[in-house]
């Protein structure tokens, strides 16, 4: 029994593709760190400071996607109390919220908010020089003393927003149609981009807080999902050849040819049962001998 391959092959490539994003983000920022001030620039007053800053109307999206992680994060942590004390869910696993509740915590939480943007100490668009501030400038990759605390690098929420929009797209997206799936990643995206680009109009981080948060996040999630094998824990199998249905597929090299080929679907894990070589289908039970547990047929 594995989780579903498609699934497995997504997080792999989005882990990969966090890497190579992380590695030319760090490039890019390093040898051309002016972009961070010229995207800041754009939303600056000629006499200083941003007059985004202190708009009601701009609060208001950025509480939503703001209490949407917290809300996501308190129902994870909520239901994986519940099924300590009730038991798990036939449909998601405590493996899953489990999931959930580690990618805000080590990601948005640790690493973001715990880690880089208490002792990163780089100084926020609207407190530089550049901007009507004092504090000095400094790249995104280099460690300074222009902050205290609670510092622009990386960004907070735009690591909260990414974090969120990954994992509903992970947990849900498979389960919906063409579709469903094209107007939930539309959702995603605004989830994404609204929670971080209004970081960067009010004068609250540099673009590159925001891309680095971004590509940190996709490490941590998609990492965590492989880690943690998630999809075995929907309640899911895939069986070779049982439950068969047709996919079109399209042809991605020039030698290649598209079609219709057969796929196995998903069936319910209470639907399966474990083969043994000599009892044939049966169920798991455990023999405690000596102090040592073994797995029996029942």
């Amino acid at each position: 029994m594995t989780g579903d391959p498609a699934q497995r092959s997504i997080a792999h490539q989005g882990l990969t593709i966090s890497a190579l994003a992380f590695v030319g983000l760090s490039l890019v920022f390093t040898y051309a760190p002016g972009i961070d001030l010229w995207v800041s620039g754009l939303y600056a007053a000629p006499e200083g400071g941003f007059p985004a800053e202190n708009r009601l109307a701009l609060e208001i999206p950025r509480e939503v996607v703001w209490n949407l992680m917290l809300a996501f994060l308190a129902l994870s942590l909520v239901m994986l109390a519940g099924q300590r004390l009730i038991g798990p869910a036939r449909r998601i696993g405590p493996r899953v919220w489990a999931f959930i509740a580690l990618s805000y915590t080590l990601g948005p939480g640790l690493l973001a908010n715990g880690i880089l943007k208490a002792h990163w100490g780089r100084a926020r668009p609207r407190t530089v020089e550049e901007f009507g501030g004092t504090a000095q400038f400094s790249p995104a990759l280099e460690v300074s003393d222009g902050c205290a605390s609670n510092c622009s690098f990386v960004s907070g929420e735009a690591s909260g927003a990414m974090a969120t929009a990954l994992l509903l797209g992970l947990l849900f997206l498979p389960g919906f149609g063409a579709r469903g799936r094209r107007i939930l990643g539309v959702l995603l995206v605004l989830i994404a981009a609204i929670g971080s680009g209004l970081r960067i109009v009010k004068g609250a981080h540099f673009l590159s807080d925001i891309l680095f948060a971004w590509a940190l996040m996709g490490i941590v999630v998609f990492a965590l999902y492989l880690i943690l094998r998630i999809d075995r824990d929907k309640g899911r199998v895939y069986v070779q050849g049982l439950n068969m249905m047709k996919k079109a597929v399209r042809a991605r090299r020039q030698n290649e040819k598209g079609g219709i080929i057969d796929v196995e679907a998903p069936l319910d894990i209470s639907n399966v049962m474990i083969i043994c070589k000599k009892c044939g289908p049966t169920r798991i039970g455990i023999q405690v001998e000596g102090g040592t547990k073994t797995r029996i047929c029942r």
